[in-house]
């Protein structure tokens, strides 16, 4: 509640961790399935106390009860559609919940991108027809350096090292 009292706020949809979450819990489900080695359930609890959807302490939480919130975490993500299969599910979610909210000026930070698919997908799911209306109620933070695998000109690496040159020289003198 706090964060939402600065004009504007901001969501963060963390893609990376999130697509990489789905990607080991998936695959530790479905590796399951097909042996039926419950040493994999073992480990998707080791995985579920990694990544913190439980408690550090909860070393023994029943394995079939990982099993059912591992599905559901997959389910909710739509992992398995095209539609969250690419990571984006949270970035789609929010855009959604921010298009019909009375909260105009809240906008959503896509943080955490890697890879050859992530910038990519933000780039068709923006140009998409759905989410046309929102391009104002998004940014994207990244490393220059991948931005720059993306975009047309290398001149994102370049100014953003002249950019930084001049601001550790601190403010020109007489300005």
């Amino acid at each position: 509640p706090l964060a939402l009292q600065a004009r504007p706020a901001y969501v963060n949809a963390f893609i990376r961790h999130r697509l990489t979450q789905s990607t080991r819990m998936a695959a530790l489900l479905d590796a399951h399935t097909a042996s039926g080695d419950d040493g994999l359930l073992v480990s998707l609890r080791e995985y579920l106390l990694a990544t913190d959807h439980l408690p550090a302490g909860d070393t023994e939480h029943d394995l079939g009860d990982c099993r059912r919130m591992a599905e559901r975490i997959i389910t909710h993500r739509r992992f398995r559609e095209p539609e969250g299969a690419d990571g984006l599910d949270s970035v789609r979610h929010t855009l959604r919940l921010l298009r019909s909210a009375n909260l105009p000026d809240t906008r959503l930070i896509v943080c955490s991108m890697e890879g050859e698919r992530a910038y990519p997908e933000i780039d068709r799911l923006l140009a998409s027809e759905e989410f046309a209306d929102m391009t104002r109620r998004l940014a994207v933070t990244a490393e220059p350096q991948y931005l720059a695998r993306f975009a047309s000109a290398n001149q994102v690496v370049s100014y953003q090292r002249r950019f930084l040159t001049a601001a550790s020289r601190g403010p020109a003198v007489g300005h």
